[in-house]
């Protein structure tokens, strides 16, 4: 089976071990401008790396799109680890070659322009990932097999243990441009079977471990939307930190970031980027992602899915959870779907709208230990 994947850095390097590793991949066409990301290709794969097929080509780039549709025009799923103003540029270009495309999303706005440009031709599948993605899945199999009619999701990637020296109490694990993006605007939660909205980094509450979380803007109101055509009533995504945490995006927020400034946020993306302290080191730390999504059914009974995964010599945990996120759906498009004699939809649809729950959770499972309670 041949995939494509866009953006070969931290995920997509995981994205690729993954689809070799576990999804029965044959060859990955792999797209980045970076050359030097080949090595870390190398460096996680071995000889495995053969299956690796590398082309210095953006979807970004105008001159480069002919190229780019011949070559994905052979592969059966694209996957699109690239940062999220560059998701309609690759819709655009899948839905000329008529190949079906999972990405990352976690920016409502982009996931609106991708719901516009999807012309019922091939399915547009935003918002695959650990949350968005993993998460709003293990709802739907709440939803599904428990009956539950309202569930909260909590997740969050951080570093495993605090260090008083480190002013955020956190690491960047991904693209301080992401960061900041699910730090502003405002959040979909859906409350009686409505989509509303509340504001970023509100609705704090504290959690077990000396960590706190509050909601964030990650999650599209296409995919509460969804979840309410499931029959879910009410539903809640918050970010876990680090228990003080909040208070210091707060005092950034006050000083006019996470506002729509992009002059400013520009300026934060690339101040925090250069703080040591504040960068991620392989070769010294180490991260844990958490997720927990409960629900609660009419008749009050409470039912709870819930992983912990640390980083190991390879990959971080932020890396590994992130990919299964979107491999996952590739596999269900190219086999998955195939063997429970199901159909993948056309036009734009989150992973939680046409991924079999059940069969996610075992292959989640494949990968780490899921706890149900």
């Amino acid at each position: 089976m041949r995939y494509a994947v866009f953006g070969v850095g931290r995920q997509g390097t995981a994205v690729v071990w993954d689809l070799i590793e576990r999804c029965g991949a044959t060859r990955v066409i792999a797209f980045d401008i970076d050359p030097r990301v080949m090595q870390r290709v190398h460096d996680a794969l071995g000889s495995r790396a053969a299956a690796v097929e590398f082309h210095p080509l953006s979807p970004a780039r105008e001159a480069d799109a002919p190229r780019i549709v011949e070559r994905i025009g052979r592969c059966a799923v694209v996957i699109g680890a690239l940062p999220y103003a560059l998701n309609p540029a690759l819709t655009r270009l899948c839905l000329q070659a008529r190949v079906p495309l999972c990405d990352l999303g976690g920016n409502p706005d982009v996931v609106a322009e991708q719901r516009r440009m999807a012309d019922g031709s091939t399915l547009v599948s935003p918002d695959c990932g650990l949350a968005p993605g993993l998460n709003n899945i293990l709802a739907v199999y709440l939803l599904r097999t428990h009956g539950v009619d309202s569930a909260r999701a909590f997740c969050g990637g951080l570093p495993a243990r605090r260090d008083p020296a480190n002013p955020l109490d956190y690491k960047l694990l991904f693209s301080a441009a992401g960061l900041i993006s699910e730090y502003s605007g405002r959040c979909a939660v859906l409350r009686g079977g409505r989509v509303e909205f509340v504001e970023a980094l509100t609705g704090r509450e504290d959690l077990p471990g000396d960590r706190e979380a509050f909601f964030t803007s990650n999650n599209s109101p296409l995919t509460f939307e969804g979840l309410a055509a499931e029959g879910l009533r009410d539903y809640e995504y918050r970010t876990v930190r680090w228990r003080g945490h909040l208070e210091k995006a707060l005092l950034l927020k006050h000083l006019g970031f996470f506002r729509g400034d992009r002059e400013l946020d520009a300026a934060l993306a690339a101040g925090l980027e250069r703080q040591e302290s504040l960068r991620f080191d392989r070769r010294r730390d180490v991260d844990e992602v958490f997720l927990r999504v409960e629900g609660r059914t009419a008749a009050g009974a409470v039912h709870a899915l819930e992983m912990t995964v640390r980083g190991n010599e390879s990959f971080t945990a932020m890396e590994q959870t992130t990919a299964w996120g979107i491999t996952i759906p590739a596999l269900w498009i190219t086999a998955g779907a195939r063997s429970a004699g199901a159909t993948v939809p056309a036009g734009c649809a989150p992973p939680e709208r046409w991924v079999d729950p059940g069969w996610a959770l075992e292959e989640l499972r494949r990968r780490t230990p899921v706890r149900q309670t």
